[in-house]
C-alpha cells in the first residue's frame, strides 16, 4: 500500500502553530508561595474533566526570572522531580547561551567548557546528559557521551567505539539507564534508514536496517525521519514514521513487523521531548490531525492492536506509573489513566491577561511541574509546582 511521506518542515509547521496557542482567560500568575493552583479566574468548557483533587494540589515551590528567551531544545525534569535543566537564549528561536540546573532547591548556571550548548537533557535519575565532540582525535575515540551529576560534580565518560562519525547527541527520547543504553543514526540519508543500539556500559552496538521495510510500505522516496523508543529489556525497538505507521523490530530475530499503519501519524514527544512508549512497555503515544487540523493526542496498544483517543492537546508525557499526562490546547495538565481511560484535571494554570506559556515539562512520577510564563512585557518566569 502506498503512503505518502512528509517533509519535516510539514511536521515543525504544525508544531509550531500548536505550540502558538495562548490562554486569553482572565486571572492573574499564582505568585505566592505554598498556595495551590485552582481553576479560578478560567472558564473551563462543559466537556472538559473537572475533578481536580484539591488533597493532592500542587503548590509553587519556586519562581525564577528566566533571562532572555527558554530554549525549547533545553527544558527537562528527572524522574522525581528533584532536579530540573533549562537553557537561556538572548533571541527568540536561537541556540542557547547559557544552562542552567536546579536540583535540591538551589539553582545555578553551568559552566563546564567542553558542554555543547543546545545538547543537554536529565537522565531519570537527574543527570545531566550531553555529546562530547574531539576532531582532533581519529573516528574511533572522536565521540562521546558524558554524564554530570549536578550533586557530586562528578563527570562520566563513555566513549563510542568504532568507525562511526556521527555526533551523539543524548535526550530523553534516545538515552536510557540500567542500562544505558543509547539509540543512534548511522550514515543517515534519504534513502537509507539504519539506526543502532549502543549499550553504553558494554560498548556493544547492534545495527538495524529499516529502509526496505520502510520503503515497501511508501513505494517512493525516503524522506522521513522515525523517533525510536526501546522496551525496558532491550528486546524490541519501536519507531513511529510520520505518516506511514508504527513499526516493532525485535533484536533478538532482527525481524521488523508494522503493527500499526496510517497516513495521519505525528511523533507526541517533538515538545514533550519523552518516550514514545509508555513505561510498562505496552503503549506507543503519537498524535493525528483532526478535521480542523488540530493535535489529538493518541496511544496504540501493542498487545491488543488497537488505538484510542487521550485527548486533544499538544503534547503528552508518560508516567512511572504507566499512565499519562496530556498538555491540552488551553495549557492544561490532564491526567489520562490509560486503564479507564478516564481524564481528570489536575492543574490549571492562573494566567494574566497577556500572559502565555512557553514550555512547560513534568516530572516521571508526576510530582512535579515546571513551566514558564511569559508576560505583555516579554519578560519571562520559571514556575516549578509540586505536589
Amino acid at each position: 500500500m502506498k503512503r505518502t511521506a512528509i517533509l519535516s518542515s510539514i511536521l515543525g509547521l504544525s508544531l509550531l502553530t500548536a505550540c502558538g496557542n495562548t490562554s486569553d482567560e482572565g486571572g492573574e500568575v499564582n505568585s505566592s508561595k505554598n498556595s495551590p493552583v485552582t481553576s479560578q479566574g478560567k472558564d473551563i468548557p462543559s466537556n472538559s474533566p473537572t475533578n481536580i483533587d484539591t488533597a493532592s494540589a500542587y503548590l509553587e515551590v519556586e519562581s525564577i526570572a528566566i533571562d532572555g528567551y527558554i530554549a525549547s531544545t533545553v527544558f527537562d525534569l528527572d524522574n522525581d522531580g528533584d532536579t530540573l535543566i533549562w537553557g537561556e537564549q538572548d533571541v527568540e528561536s536561537a541556540d542557547p547561551k547559557r544552562i542552567h540546573v536546579w536540583s535540591g532547591g538551589n539553582h545555578e548556571p553551568l559552566s563546564l567548557d567542553e558542554m555543547k550548548m543546545g545538547s543537554q537533557s536529565l537522565s531519570d535519575s537527574g543527570k545531566v546528559i550531553y555529546n562530547d565532540t574531539d576532531w582532533d582525535q581519529p573516528v574511533s575515540e572522536r565521540h562521546a557521551i558524558k554524564e554530570y551529576d549536578p550533586i557530586t560534580k562528578e563527570t562520566a565518560t563513555f566513549t563510542l567505539n568504532g568507525d562511526r562519525d556521527e555526533i551523539l547527541a543524548g535526550s530523553r527520547t534516545n538515552y536510557s539507564e540500567n542500562p544505558r543504553m543509547f539509540i543512534g543514526i548511522q550514515d543517515y540519508k534519504k534513502d537509507k534508514i539504519r539506526p543502532f543500539v549502543w549499550n553504553m556500559d558494554t560498548n556493544e552496538i547492534t545495527d538495524i536496517d529499516l529502509t526496505e521495510t520502510i520503503r515497501t510500505e511508501t513505494q517512493e522516496e525516503l524522506s522521513i525521519y522515525p523517533h525510536y523508543a526501546l522496551n525496558q529489556d532491550q528486546s524490541k525497538l519501536v519507531a513511529v514514521v510520520f505518516n506511514v505507521g508504527i513499526i516493532a523490530y525485535d533484536l533478538q530475530t532482527k525481524q521488523a513487523e508494522w503493527v500499526y499503519t496510517t497516513d495521519n501519524i505525528f511523533t507526541n514527544n517533538e515538545k514533550a521531548q519523552s518516550s514514545i512508549l509508555t513505561t510498562d512497555d505496552r503503549y506507543v503515544l503519537f498524535y493525528t490531525e483532526d478535521a480542523d487540523h488540530g493535535m489529538l493526542q493518541m496511544a496504540f496498544d501493542l498487545e491488543t492492536k488497537e488505538t484510542f483517543e487521550i485527548g486533544k492537546g499538544i503534547t503528552t508525557y508518560p508516567l512511572e506509573d504507566g499512565n499519562v499526562m496530556l498538555i491540552t490546547d488551553e495549557e492544561e495538565f490532564h491526567l489520562f489513566n490509560m486503564e479507564t481511560k478516564d481524564l481528570s484535571t489536575t492543574f490549571v494554570p492562573e494566567l494574566g491577561e497577556d500572559d502565555r506559556i512557553d514550555h512547560y515539562t513534568v516530572s516521571g512520577d508526576g510530582s512535579t511541574l515546571a513551566f514558564v510564563v511569559r508576560d505583555k512585557e516579554d519578560s519571562s518566569t520559571l514556575l516549578i509546582y509540586q505536589k
